[in-house]
């Protein structure tokens, strides 16, 4: 796992690098400007520049700017044209920024201050590739003046961007304004991530994910006690272990699917289907009489249980028959497709009487909405979606947005249990106040029923005995990694909740492969590391980097 940090204790964690333990600034500036060269490197490596084209970098007077430097000089170094974009007088920089400056002069490298919105265009004119060094992460939320205009001009040309460490303009608290902004189709995230770079929200502005480690000493970094951290493929491979060549189905748990109503069979039946696929040794789906028919028929490797009815619905007393079936089970999964009924009602609270640890979802999720005072059995999960989890908390929809991982945190600590807010970048909070971030998924996991199928899957592993934590880590990361293999092989428009369930077979082998799930540094030397995008998963999958595939299309020569 990679720790995330907050702005604060990143620089906190600079700080004490520096001040208490010595480490020079003027080494971290250098590694962080290497580390992008070499990133701007491979971008360019396929691409044969004209006479009149360069690498522009646009510089700051902070240290921010300092990086840009580095950069510049270790790309004059490698023999790529490139010029210094100066957006402020050379009085004013700090002092490791100045420096840098004196150095760039040594190389001879085309340093150009800019002062004008015309000057501004103008550098842009010649520029295939752009860093972006202006602001770092103390930077204020939004750009004005010139750097505004830099920015708006920066976006007409649709010009390729590096941000370095944030895009300039762009605020990593959830609060803050971020337009305008610089927007960013990379960022070389420095030291370590922090948190507010893996959400929605950033992923816009900060395209693909990288990071470059400074070699902070490692007390540094543990002396700011990160709670939130971002999930790698060996931790999903750890917990992923050979099974053995005797075992039988009773050894990988009994999991009971409560789901169902006029209509949405199809929940109950991806529900189940999902802890098929994950794993489960014995699955058992309990749905509405009329509808049992229906869910045996594409069951084949489930068990159904008839509950008794009114009009298709739970009837107000179907807890009274369920309760029979629940010595049975290790984990039961309650909400997919199971409407808002007095019958529905009855049921999730029998379940909520019960010591069985639940997975609850959808309608489950807004059935807990309507009680004023629950508890939940211990080791359950609750996997809601932003509207759900509005719903649950009375937080506003942008409210929440804004705060993901802290609203995921805190509602986690008021009800005891771990909580998925699904979405890109899905946080999974633990009460004990911690969040696991999860950087797969993609856009073929926005269709009906991708839901149900994650539900499965987390019931699943908390009924083969895994923690409620890490049932919850292996369900997101799997689900999301089936779900993005889906949009690489059958297309991002095209995917439906089936072809997710079709992908989770080979999620799990390929997490299985230890080959696959060592993440070594795709670049030479000390480079950056893809952690969160497109980037990261193709590499996760493929074990190389495509860099063509991310960026514009027309900044690639087509033969």
């Amino acid at each position: 796992m990679i720790p995330l940090l907050t702005t604060q204790q990143m620089r906190n964690c600079d700080k004490g690098a520096i001040q208490e333990m010595g480490v020079p600034s003027l080494l971290l500036m250098e590694r962080a400007g290497v580390g992008v060269a070499q990133l701007a490197g491979a971008l360019l490596a396929d691409l044969v520049l004209k006479d009149d084209e360069y690498v522009l970098v646009l510089c700051g007077p902070g240290n921010n700017g300092g990086d840009g430097l580095v950069t510049a000089r270790h790309l004059a170094l490698a023999g790529t044209p490139v010029r210094v974009a100066l957006f402020t007088e050379q009085n004013q920089l700090t002092p490791d920024c100045a420096h840098n400056l004196r150095m760039a002069g040594l190389y001879s490298i085309n340093i150009i201050v800019v002062d004008t919105p015309a000057k501004s265009r103008s550098i842009l004119a010649g520029a295939v590739l752009v860093v972006d060094a202006l602001f770092g992460t103390g930077g204020k939320p939004g750009l004005s003046g010139l750097y505004a205009h830099t920015a708006k001009a920066l976006a007409e040309k649709a010009i390729p961007v590096i941000a370095v460490d944030v895009p300039s303009g762009f605020s990593l608290e959830a609060s803050g304004s971020d337009e305008p902004a610089i927007l960013a189709d990379f960022t070389v995230t420095l030291g370590f991530p922090k948190v507010g770079q893996v959400s929605p929200r950033a992923y816009e502005y900060s395209g693909e994910l990288f990071w470059q480690e400074l070699s902070y000493p490692p007390q540094a970094v543990s002396k700011q006690k990160p709670s939130t951290f971002l999930l790698e493929g060996s931790d999903i491979s750890s917990l992923l272990p050979q099974r053995e060549l005797c075992a039988h189905k009773g050894e990988y748990g009994k999991v009971l699917i409560v789901a169902g109503s006029p209509g949405m069979v199809g929940a109950a039946v991806m529900a189940a289907q999902g802890a098929l696929r994950s794993g489960s040794g014995l699955v058992k789906v309990a749905l509405p009489a009329p509808l049992e028919a229906q869910a045996r028929a594409l069951l084949m490797e489930a068990m159904t249980i008839p509950l008794p009815d009114d009009q298709g619905h739970f009837h107000p007393l179907a807890h009274k028959q369920l309760a029979e079936h629940l010595e049975w089970a290790d984990v039961v999964a309650v909400g997919p497709g199971l409407g808002k009924s007095e019958g529905a009602h009855s049921i999730l609270q029998c379940l909520l009487n019960k010591r069985l640890p639940l997975v609850i979802d959808a309608d489950g999720l807004n059935l807990l909405a309507d009680l004023k005072d629950y508890h939940l059995p211990p080791g359950s999960v609750l996997t809601p979606h932003p509207g759900e989890m509005a719903r649950l908390t009375g937080i506003s929809l942008e409210m929440l947005e804004a705060r993901r991982r802290d609203s995921a945190v805190e509602f986690a600590g008021k009800t005891g249990a771990v909580v998925v807010l699904k979405g890109f970048g899905s946080v999974i909070a633990e009460p004990q106040g911690e969040a696991f971030i999860n950087p797969t998924g993609g856009p073929a996991l926005a269709s009906g029923g991708s839901g149900d199928v994650l539900t499965g899957s987390v019931a699943s592993f908390v009924g083969q005995g895994y923690p409620a934590k890490e049932s919850a880590v292996l369900g997101v990361f799997l689900h999301g990694l089936a779900g993005y293999m889906v949009g690489r092989e059958l297309g991002e428009y095209s995917g439906i909740a089936g072809d997710v369930l079709d992908f989770l077979p080979n999620a799990i082998r390929i997490m299985q492969n230890d080959e696959f799930c060592r993440w070594a540094l795709p670049l030479a030397g000390w480079g950056p590391q893809p952690i969160y995008g497109r980037a990261m998963l193709d590499f996760l999958l493929d074990g190389e980097l495509n860099y063509g595939g991310y960026l514009p299309r027309d900044f690639i020569e087509l033969p």
